[in-house]
Parts: structure tokens; C-alpha cells; sequence
């Protein structure tokens, strides 16, 4: 029989035993002893369980468990942690820009260099159209320039009515034979014609913003602006 007694009468109990006889209750199995573990001789172990560090009065610095203390002379603070290294950043390399043939291939032929026979056909085709763009723009500015002109009225100081409203129905009756043509760059419409009587007129007008009569040319001799007027009103009655 061992030391065991049961907890609720306290009746002996044998060490294997499970159940008391006395009172029937069970009794549990009592885990073996271990045996005393012999400390070594010296200063007992102290275990820090504070994960911080803390400095000592002598200098020592206590480092969480698993590390080793830090030791510092008398008077000197303990060095500080150092931080950890950054990556260093890879600088990349500048690359110069490719060659017209290389951003051409790129694109998708679209801005393809003409190289030769066809090359210069395609830019002799491009010159042309170009030039025959600016030919047909210059014909349709001379177009509406001369029509502004023959819709014009020459306006008279006298009180006279006039058979005629405008230029081009004046000069259509008055002259035989006449042309126009017109000066895009200089602003100016003139008019070439011969009358009735074979007098050769040559009238200059100014198709700026306001149009206007410049000058007159009889037979090749110029008129006076004094009698410009009159050689007008002959036109128009």
C-alpha cells in the first residue's frame, strides 16, 4: 500500500488502484513521480522574459532570449541598431532612338522611305497632285474674284437712271469682243475688250475688300479720273 488516499472518504488506496472499495467512487490514476533534477552548484538560473532590451547598472545590455548581451564600457551608451540595407536601384540603360527604316518597319510600312524607281514615280505623283491642288484653288479664287467685280455698280454722282445695274451686264452690251482675268496675290480684276467702234479698252479693278475702278486705258493712251466717270456712264446708258 502506498501513500494515496481517496479524496472523499480518505480511505487508503493501493497505487494502481482506480476506484475506492470503501465508498465506490473513482479515484483517478496518480501520475508517476519524476525524480528531482539536481541544479548545478552556483547562482540559480533566471529566466527574462521580456523581449526588450533593458541596460543594467553595470553597462550590460539584456537582450531578448536567444541572443547574446551586449557589452559596453562604463559611460558609454550602447551602440544603436543599425538598419537594414535598402536594394540599390539598377539604373537603366539610355538607348538611342532607332533608324527612320527601323521606326518605318515598325509602323507597318506607312511611313516607308521611297527608294528607287517606284520611289521616285510615288514622289513625282505626290508633286504633281500637290501642284494641281494649288492650280484648281487659284481657278476657283479667280472665278469668285471676277464674279464679285462684273456684280458690282459703278456709283454715279448724277441723278441719272441707268439702264444697266452692274459691270457685267454694262460691258456685255457695250463691248463686242472682251475678257477678264484675275490676280489673286495683287487683288486685282482686269478687263480686255473691244467696243462698236474698235476702241480697245483695258479697265483695272482693285477686288480687295471694297471694289473699285482703278484706271482706264483708251487705244492703249490713259484716261483722266475726271473722265473716267463719263467714259463709264457711256457704257451703262
Amino acid at each position: 500500500m502506498g501513500n494515496r488516499r481517496c479524496s472523499a472518504c480518505g480511505a487508503p488506496l493501493a497505487d494502481d488502484a482506480v476506484i475506492c472499495l470503501k465508498c465506490g467512487r473513482v479515484a483517478g490514476r496518480q501520475p508517476p513521480r519524476r525524480p528531482p533534477q539536481q541544479r548545478p552548484s552556483g547562482r540559480p538560473v533566471q529566466r527574462n522574459t521580456n523581449t526588450y532590451p533593458q541596460q543594467s547598472r553595470r553597462g550590460v545590455q539584456q537582450a531578448p532570449a536567444g541572443r547574446q548581451p551586449q557589452r559596453t564600457a562604463r559611460g558609454q551608451r550602447p551602440r544603436a541598431a543599425q538598419p537594414a540595407p535598402q536594394p540599390r536601384k539598377v539604373q537603366r540603360p539610355v538607348y538611342d532612338a532607332p533608324p527612320p527604316e527601323v521606326q518605318a518597319r515598325e509602323a507597318g510600312g506607312r511611313f516607308k522611305r521611297s527608294s528607287g524607281v517606284s520611289g521616285k514615280i510615288r514622289l513625282a505623283a505626290r508633286g504633281f497632285a500637290a501642284a494641281l491642288l494649288i492650280a484648281v484653288i487659284y481657278i476657283c479664287g479667280s472665278l469668285i474674284q471676277t464674279t464679285r467685280v462684273r456684280l458690282a455698280t459703278y456709283h454715279f454722282k448724277s441723278s441719272m437712271k441707268m439702264t444697266y445695274s452692274s459691270y457685267g451686264k454694262a460691258m456685255d452690251n457695250y463691248f463686242e469682243e472682251g475678257r477678264w482675268s484675275a490676280n489673286l496675290f495683287t487683288a486685282s480684276c482686269t478687263y480686255t475688250g473691244r467696243n462698236k467702234h474698235g476702241e480697245e479698252y483695258k479697265m483695272v479693278f482693285s477686288a480687295g475688300v471694297k471694289i473699285k475702278l482703278k484706271s482706264m486705258t483708251v487705244d492703249g493712251e490713259p484716261i483722266d479720273k475726271d473722265m473716267i466717270e463719263t467714259k463709264v456712264m457711256g457704257m451703262f446708258i
